[in-house]
């Protein structure tokens, strides 16, 4: 047999729907291909137990093999739903990708809406919806050929119906020509993972079986003019190998074009700022649960916790005011929307935080221009209105 080749890899992924380390497709046809532009090699952490019998020898003894497992680092091409859900359609009709699969171990249940048209009467300030169909603290992505070169916008909706309120203005006023499109939401605090993650790790000729997985790490990148990226890591239960998955999806050129940092938006306290690069990490905690019942000592792994920052390189000229800013402090919510969103179906993914607070700037030399480093950490909103809470953060896909 030729030599097994690194660049032959690919990587398949499945909601362990039925259990913790369960196996949710036996012949592989429940799995979804990862679109990876990177798989790192697998880092094996079976643990050998040293014995250390006395035996009245000056000798040492055989191992026992304990706990297995191991981990997988991961570049996903980042891309909003695999289809838009448009006027009257709901996201939850959209078929779950790798990307949903991973941000639901992560963050647990999925939250959705539905497509809605715009309706007569916004203005800068206020969206104007057919219907009522959103709740308050809802993510909206609005997309109207009409304006702004078909380029969607992204907001924070406020009240529980319409007119809607927004966290910050418009660039330009939807028209009745607009649609805004339903998403799928994931949203903190995080107080357990959702479903566990099976995977099949094809390596030329070899299959791996992995069982039991969880993102350990999180985060999403985008650089201004280039592809944005999901990256993070998967910790295993176990790993077997020779996975019989006879019936896994063939991988075929791929079809949805990933988001480019291209007509994207950052903005704090009510303001857009133009940043080179913005840099979203979730801040994912999570533990093996220990037990002795569990096949390898475990009975889950699961996140703990997830407390995101967001890193951004912005022009020196805001100096004086990030500074203040830094020193008050200023706390404001902040939102990022990745991708231009300028087609029927927008491939954007938004992320949110109702209270967002900054550190000090760091000056950055970036090839003799003079920049700023900043990075926001995510902070307990408190209460939203009366006696609802507000959303510690949300990230969208739509």
């Amino acid at each position: 047999m030729a030599p097994t080749r690194m660049r032959k890899r690919a990587l398949y992924i499945a909601a362990e729907t039925g259990g913790f380390a369960v196996d949710p497709s036996s012949n592989g046809s429940g799995y979804v291909a990862v679109r990876a532009s990177e798989i790192g090699a697998f880092t094996d952490e079976t643990a050998l137990l040293d014995t250390s019998y006395f035996l009245g020898r000056n000798v040492t003894t055989e191992t026992v093999v304990g706990s297995r497992g191991g981990s997988l680092t991961f570049r996903i091409p980042l891309t909003g739903l695999a289809s838009a859900a448009g006027d009257g359609t709901n996201a939850s009709s959209v078929t779950a990708d790798a990307v949903d699969i991973i941000l639901s171990s992560a963050f647990g249940a999925t939250t959705t809406t539905a497509g809605e048209g715009v309706g007569v009467g916004s203005t800068t300030s206020d969206l104007v919806l057919d219907t009522s169909a959103y709740a308050a603290q809802d993510i909206v992505c609005v997309q109207d050929s009409a304006i702004l070169s078909g380029r969607s916008q992204v907001r924070r909706l406020g009240n529980a119906s319409t007119p809607y309120s927004l966290n910050y203005d418009w660039s330009a006023a939807p028209a009745t020509t607009g649609v805004a499109f339903g998403g799928k939401h994931w949203r903190g605090p995080v107080s357990a993972g959702g479903d566990s993650i099976s995977a099949v790790l094809v390596m030329d000729d070899e299959r791996w079986y992995l069982a039991g997985g969880r993102p350990t790490a999180l985060s999403i990148e985008m650089t201004a003019g280039q592809m944005a990226f999901l990256v993070g890591t998967l910790q295993f239960d176990s790993k077997s190998s020779g996975a019989s998955k006879s019936s896994l999806p063939t991988l075929s050129a791929w079809s949805q074009t990933p988001i480019v940092g291209q007509l994207s938006a950052f903005q704090f306290a009510g303001t857009e700022y133009a940043a080179s690069t913005i840099t979203i990490n979730f801040g994912i905690s999570a533990k093996p649960i220990a037990s002795v019942a569990g096949t390898y000592g475990r009975s889950n792994i699961d996140v703990m916790r997830a407390d995101p920052t967001v890193a951004v390189s912005v022009p020196y000229t805001a100096l004086a005011s990030w500074w203040t800013s830094a020193i008050t402090p200023t706390r404001s919510n902040l939102t990022v929307k990745l991708g231009a969103g300028t087609a029927a179906a927008p491939n954007v993914v938004a992320f949110h935080a109702e209270k967002a607070e900054l550190a000090l700037p760091a000056d950055e030399d970036a090839d003799n221009e003079a920049r700023q480093s900043i990075t926001f950490t995510v902070r307990d909103p408190g209460v939203f209105s009366g006696a609802v809470i507000g959303h510690y953060f949300q990230v969208s896909r739509f």
